[in-house]
């Protein structure tokens, strides 16, 4: 069959052409674009080390001790809110902030040895363990949370106000260890341990103050 004259036939320039557009050699990158996407790539890799890296290797430097202290007056002398800190059965009604709360208490009732476990969805589990009390001074505690072993030391302490008020000091101490993301996150959890004291204090001090 006789092509028509409309149409020509590919010549061999064009076939040699569609040939090299095929041939895989010619999509190579050049050697010098390739070098090029080389160093951009490693600039990339160590801009993105050093931005991870750098605040890890200072909080490797950084104190892993903490401590949060919160104040705040009662209107009632020590010996009426004491009892309020020794006995676990009161910390129900000014300790939890979440109604949904599981606890559980052991030991003895009031005193050195009370302990109170509480679990939550909001506030993971836990445990609270009276290690010393003084009806004058106020109360010293150990808190366990969860599964860290590292103990955090505890103390709502009571001191003598003007016109029989309490000035009574909440104060925690713990340490986070060596590892450098607990170190970074530490600042941030003081703010919210110091705001999650005072609101324990506030509601103590409804409580105490509401049973006159």
């Amino acid at each position: 069959m006789q092509p028509s004259q409309g149409t020509r036939e590919p010549g061999r320039a064009s076939l040699l052409s569609r040939a090299r557009i095929a041939d895989p050699r010619a999509l190579r990158v050049p050697s010098h674009a390739r070098a090029h996407l080389v160093k951009l790539l490693r600039f990339t890799l160590a801009v993105a080390a050093l931005v991870i890296g750098l605040p890890l290797l200072v909080a490797a430097f950084m104190n892993s001790t903490w401590e949060v202290e919160v104040k705040r007056t009662i209107g009632a002398p020590p010996a009426a809110v004491h009892p309020w800190l020794d006995r676990m059965e009161r910390w129900e009604s000014w300790a939890v902030e979440d109604p949904a709360t599981r606890t559980v208490r052991d030991g003895p009732p009031a005193g050195p040895g009370a302990v109170r476990r509480w679990e939550g969805s909001r506030i993971g589990r836990g445990r609270i363990e009276l290690t010393a009390s003084n009806p004058a001074r106020g109360v010293w505690f150990d808190v366990h949370l969860g599964d860290e072993p590292r103990v955090i030391r505890a103390a709502i302490m009571l001191a003598p106000g003007a016109e029989g008020a309490s000035e009574v000091t909440f104060v925690c101490r713990g340490d986070v260890g060596p590892n450098p993301l607990k170190k970074l996150v530490l600042p941030s959890a003081l703010g919210e341990i110091e705001r999650g004291l005072a609101r324990a204090l506030q509601r103590l001090a409804q409580r105490v103050e509401g049973s006159d």
